[in-house]
């Protein structure tokens, strides 16, 4: 319910002697590597940012500074942002238009922070990634699934918590199970805390992000 699109790719596993390489690598470089964590962190951005399930259920996603989605103000532009030297890596998400306007980049976040991305004039809106426990990366945007309480609305619910004036678009996702797909004028960084808010008024069974995800498999 919460995945809007699912990007995945393959990652073969390492070896017993690149494990002890590491292991070796980190025993002697200790002192080095912890303040490359250090410069690695972002200040502005907590470690981890979560959101409740419908079963009250807190779901905790650690933040990945080296893992950025970034919506630019055209396809052109996205495109181009993908060929930058400060991404390691970088593409375009999917094939339909909005998608395309969406980047997933690497980037060394000694050097590059998300207040750098959003600094540049081609650059909408931009977050972090969200890491789970399963090690997938989650990307989130400006939308959230909702689901009302009865004799409740996504207007209503959304006007008691002062965020009306956020409201882009409301669609009915679901007929039968009465989901909607909101779309607000937010930050994607803010999109876990707003849908704690949704979630906090009591007004609704959840509000959940709809999450770009990343899966990684072991063959």
């Amino acid at each position: 319910m919460n995945t809007k699109i699912k990007i995945s790719f393959a990652k073969r596993q390492k070896g017993a002697v690149e494990i002890l390489c590491i292991v070796c690598a980190l025993f002697f470089m200790a002192a080095g590597c912890a303040k490359q964590d250090s410069d690695s962190m972002d200040m502005d951005f907590p470690l981890s940012d979560y959101y409740y399930t419908e079963q009250d259920e807190v779901i905790s996603l650690t933040v990945s500074y080296d893992k950025v989605i970034i919506k630019a103000k055209s396809a052109n532009d996205a495109k181009e942002l993908c060929r930058q030297s400060i991404f390691s890596s970088a593409y375009q998400i999917g094939f339909d238009d909005d998608a395309r306007y969406h980047v997933i980049a690497t980037v060394d976040p000694s050097k590059t922070k998300l207040g750098d991305l959003l600094k540049r004039p081609e650059v909408v809106n931009a977050a972090y990634g969200l890491k789970s426990i399963d090690g997938s990366l989650h990307y989130p945007n400006d939308v959230i699934f909702v689901k009302c309480k009865e004799g409740q609305s996504p207007d209503r619910i959304l006007e008691s918590i002062e965020l009306s004036k956020k409201v882009v678009s409301v669609e009915l996702f679901d007929s039968i199970s009465e989901i909607y797909l909101v779309t607000l004028d937010i930050p994607f960084s803010d999109a876990l805390s707003t849908c704690r808010k949704i979630f906090e008024s009591g007004l609704c069974k959840f509000a959940e992000p709809s999450f770009f995800l990343e899966l990684k498999f072991k063959l």
